[in-house]
This record gives C-alpha cells, sequence and structure tokens, in this order.
C-alpha cells in the first residue's frame, strides 16, 4: 500500500477542470454542447475528476488515457444522462479495497452482470440508467451501461466491434478494459468472474473480417473519421490478418463488402487517404465506380493484395437507377 501511496504522488494526473472541461466539449457532438446539458457536462467533469483523485489507481492513468477512455459523457447515440452521480455512489464501496484496475473491473462487471440480462429492445440505444432499471438490454446498450460503470470508478474502458460477422449473420459490441498491461477484452451480461476468461465470442472473433475500437477523438492511423471520434483498426489483436489495399489514379470511393443477413454489407471504404487496410482473412466483393463495377478478392493470412479500379461495365443484372435509357 505504502508503494501504491507513492506511485499515485509520483504518477498524478496533471489535467485541470478548466482542460478536461475544454477536452471534452472539443470530443463531444454538437448536440451535447446546447445550454440544457451544462449542467450534464460540467458534472460530468468534476465526478470524473473526482473519481480519479479518490480511487488507488487513479495516478496511475496517463492523462491522455483519462480523457479519451475515462472522461467522454457519452458511449454511443444513446441519450445524454446524468449517470455518473449514483453509479460512483454505488460502486465506490464495491471496489474500495480492490488491489487494483483489474480486480476492480472484475467487480464492477459483476455487479452490472447481477442487475442485467441480454435482450433485443429496440434500434435507438437506450440510456444506461434506462438499462439498469428496467435489467435488459442488446449487446451494446450493456455495453454502456458497463462502460458507465467502469468510467464512473475511473477504469479507462472503449467500446469495441465488429461490424458484421463472417461466420454468422448479425454483429456484436463489447467492452476493452485498460491496465497498465494494456487493453482486456470483456463480455456483458454473462456473470463471467475474470479478465482472463475466454468470452463466447472469441472463436466467431478469431474469424472476423475487421473488429474496431471506438474513440472520443482523433488518432493517427483511424481508418474512418465520425465528427469528433474515430474508429481504430485492432482486428490484429483478435484474428490474423492480411493487408488489401488499392492502387492507380481512379478517384472514388472503393467499398469493401461481406454477404451478411443474405445481403452485401459495406466494412470500409477505400480512397480519401485510406488506401490499404489489415483484414481478417477471407473472401470480399469491392465495387467501385457508376454503373458499379465490383471485383471479389480473396485475403490470406500474412500477405498482401493490391487492386486496381477502372471503371467498366456494370454489375451482371444490375438496375441502373435514375440514368435515361440510351435511344
Amino acid at each position: 500500500m505504502a508503494m501504491m501511496s507513492i506511485l499515485f504522488l509520483i504518477l498524478s494526473g496533471t489535467v485541470t477542470p478548466g482542460e478536461a472541461a475544454a477536452g471534452l466539449a472539443d470530443d463531444s457532438p454538437a448536440c451535447d454542447l446546447v445550454p440544457a446539458y451544462s449542467g450534464i457536462m460540467a458534472d460530468n467533469v468534476g465526478m470524473a475528476l473526482m473519481a480519479r483523485d479518490s480511487m488507488p489507481w487513479g495516478g496511475l492513468i496517463p492523462d491522455s488515457i483519462f480523457l479519451r477512455y475515462v472522461l467522454p459523457v457519452r458511449v454511443s447515440q444513446e441519450p445524454l444522462t446524468a449517470w455518473r452521480p449514483a453509479f460512483f455512489d454505488s460502486l465506490a464501496p464495491v471496489v474500495a479495497d480492490a488491489g487494483g484496475i483489474a480486480e476492480a473491473a472484475v467487480r464492477v462487471m459483476a455487479w452490472c452482470d447481477e442487475k442485467t440480462v441480454f435482450l433485443q429492445t429496440q434500434r435507438r440505444d437506450q440510456s444506461p440508467l434506462v438499462t439498469l432499471s428496467s435489467g435488459a438490454g442488446r449487446c451494446e446498450e450493456l455495453t454502456i451501461l458497463q462502460m458507465d460503470a467502469l468510467r464512473a470508478v475511473c477504469i479507462p474502458c472503449r467500446q469495441v466491434y465488429t461490424p458484421w460477422w463472417t461466420v454468422c449473420d448479425n454483429n456484436h459490441a463489447w467492452t476493452e478494459v485498460w491496465t497498465p498491461a494494456g487493453w482486456i477484452s470483456t463480455e456483458s451480461g454473462s456473470a463471467v468472474d475474470s479478465l482472463t476468461q475466454p468470452t463466447w465470442f472469441e472463436a466467431n472473433a478469431s474469424r472476423a473480417a475487421l473488429v474496431v475500437a471506438v474513440t472520443q477523438d482523433s488518432v493517427p492511423g483511424a481508418i474512418i473519421q465520425r465528427g469528433h471520434g474515430c474508429l481504430v483498426n485492432v482486428t490484429s489483436d483478435y484474428a490474423p490478418t492480411g493487408s488489401l489495399g488499392i492502387s492507380g489514379s481512379f478517384g472514388g470511393p472503393v467499398y469493401v463488402s461481406i454477404v451478411n443477413w443474405g445481403a452485401l454489407r459495406p466494412l470500409v471504404r477505400l480512397g480519401r487517404g485510406i488506401d490499404r487496410i489489415d483484414l481478417g482473412p477471407g473472401s470480399y466483393m469491392l465495387t467501385w465506380g457508376w454503373p458499379i463495377v465490383s471485383a471479389v478478392v480473396e485475403v490470406t493470412e500474412g500477405d498482401s493484395v493490391t487492386v486496381t479500379p477502372e471503371l467498366g461495365s456494370p454489375l451482371p443484372g444490375l438496375a441502373l437507377l435514375n440514368q435515361e435509357a440510351e435511344q
């Protein structure tokens, strides 16, 4: 305990309330910055800094990790709510004597699992307080609840998901917890009592086409930038990968898709600064241009494949929409 106290004093964060508030505002969507939410945003900053100061591991968390993975008030598209006070009051006693971030995270996840079950709900994500009060949510809603609970006691975490599975229909989202040793994947709603136990989706993820982690600000090397957030390719953390790229002077985007739910589902768009990506082994449909041109490409582990897009004939049987027939 003495050593932990010394480390806390040495590594204690230097983020001021003003810097935290500015960082949160910079990385939040415009809809969160309206006056009606100013109280929630200010309280979120105060509670996050208070949790960092009060938890023994708070001083071990680098400022960059704290700002990106503890401070955010929102995980996905759920309604903005003041969730920190209720979660901190409930969970601070639960993690009070934990030996570190990993043990505290296990306790928080067990707390969440005791109170919720997986259940398909509506398309729009519900708030973590609704998930907690109803006791049910789909995978992303359970992830939102779990992440907010973890962040309430200053445990860094991020949402990770695969846009589409390659081995079955549908997709999945889960939580990764940051520890000084690195990121560790977890699952929600299954009473897993250790960060080292296999998750139910491990086998599916080992054959995933693409797995991405969500951050609330810009990160170098991100494959997709969405407003103030971005998606980072972490497929190689879960599955073997190969490299797929495009070359040449073709100016339009190239969409990389796989089949799911009986249709082509885009994974990523190449072009506009991103001309190569690491993907899991498998077959991919590349489409580009108008009329649409396509190519089926096989990606194999450890190899690199490059496609040169060219304008050409449309897909067989394609109905040309918004195009006048030749006279």
